[in-house]
């Protein structure tokens, strides 16, 4: 559908001023109503999107093949209680808190980054630490042989 729109033109004017211009009219598109949410349409179907009128609700798919293999291991357990449950709630509410985290660490280092000259400043003084540290510890054999008795003991202590 579309609604003509003309320029408004001056009403007469002062004596010797240009006349006026012609009248100009314009075609502005009104928007048709159809789904809030984008409808993928499959290549072989044109016509499957709806051109009016409420789109059809999607089938939901995860993501993840992980979470739905571990949803459907949920779904097949036998509780007896809800004490049986409490592990797997453990375990889903660690993964909670670790997207949290994630995301509430990457919003917060983006917020720095935006902030003039205190991202690079940041980077510089990280450049600044790896050097020290390589100057310390890396560059004399001597010192190079002590870090790597110190990696084996934590990576024993670590996996055993």
């Amino acid at each position: 559908m579309v609604l003509p729109f003309s320029d408004p033109s001056p009403d007469g004017g002062e004596p010797g001023d240009a006349p006026a211009p012609k009248r100009l009219i314009l075609s502005i598109p009104v928007a048709e109503e159809g789904p809030l949410v984008p409808v993928a349409v499959p290549p072989e179907l044109p016509s499957a999107l709806p051109s009016a009128g409420p789109a059809p609700a999607p089938s939901v798919r995860l993501p993840y093949p992980v979470v739905r293999e571990l949803l459907r291991q949920i779904s097949a357990l036998q509780l007896a209680s809800l004490r049986d449950l409490l592990p797997v709630l453990q375990v889903l509410a660690l993964a909670v808190v670790a997207v949290l985290v994630l995301r509430i660490t990457g919003a917060t280092l983006s917020a720095i980054d935006e902030i003039p000259l205190l991202g690079g400043l940041l980077e510089l003084v990280g450049v600044v630490s790896v050097l020290g540290f390589v100057a310390r510890q890396a560059l004399r054999q001597r010192n190079r042989a002590e870090l790597m008795v110190r990696i084996r003991k934590l990576r024993r202590e670590l996996l055993g």
